[in-house]
């Protein structure tokens, strides 16, 4: 795994998605990110409920990123 920049993590910032590990499953939203010996973990808050827990981001299945409106589009006349 090549290293991931302070930027390419704070991309996860925010993000949500779905848990999966023994058998349950639940939402969750990225607060953080790092990387631990060559692994990538986020630490996530449950969407209904308390706490957080840093976990290996290979238990998450994150949503599709949200992208900002780029407003109308714009034709040349000319």
């Amino acid at each position: 795994m090549k290293p991931i920049s302070a930027l390419e993590l704070s991309n996860y910032f925010g993000r949500k998605g779905k848990y999966k590990a023994n058998g349950f499953s639940f939402y969750v939203t990225v607060e953080d990110a790092r990387t631990n010996y060559n692994i990538l973990e986020f630490l996530v808050r449950p969407v209904a409920g308390e706490g957080e827990h840093w976990i290996s981001a290979s238990f998450i299945t994150l949503e599709a990123p949200v992208e900002a409106p780029t407003g109308p589009d714009k034709k040349r006349e000319g």
